[in-house]
């Protein structure tokens, strides 16, 4: 018998050296950080969350900024476009997908996010919906929005 030895990131991702899982950490907190200002926030059914736009654009804008830091960039020019100007169900998205972890779940959330800013529960109510199905949704952060 031979002992193994794993290393867990803080996402719950587990490697087979401290570098690897360092490496993730470091990029699970970029992108944590990138997105703060969206905030972490639970969308239920029937329900949205309005953010600012522009603060939406900023937040893409980072998290690709991290993609070209990554390397994305050399092998899809894609990666080379301003967030703000990339739609998030995207090719981007697809690629991020396959390659899972914190910047997967950073661009994922971006297709949530209809362009008016308003945040769902699933993407079909962001970009595929009439605006009729969205009547009596409710804004769970009206408060903050409202003057």
């Amino acid at each position: 018998m031979i002992a193994i030895t794993k290393f867990k990131a803080d996402d719950g991702s587990e490697f087979d050296t401290i570098e690897a899982a360092s490496k993730r950490d470091l990029l699970h907190y970029q992108c944590k950080e990138a997105m703060k200002p969206l905030r972490e926030i639970n969308v239920s059914s029937r329900h949205f969350y309005q953010h600012d736009p522009e603060v939406v654009n900023q937040c893409k804008d980072r998290i690709l900024d991290i993609c070209r830091a990554e390397g994305f960039a050399k092998n899809f020019q894609v990666f080379n476009n301003a967030g703000r100007n990339c739609h998030p169900l995207s090719i981007i998205g697809r690629i991020l997908n396959d390659n899972g972890g914190p910047l997967d779940v950073a661009w994922s959330r971006f297709g949530r996010i209809a362009p008016d800013g308003k945040e769902y529960d699933q993407p079909y109510f962001a970009y595929n919906c009439k605006e009729s199905e969205r009547e009596g949704f409710i804004c769970i952060n009206k408060a903050e929005v409202t003057p």
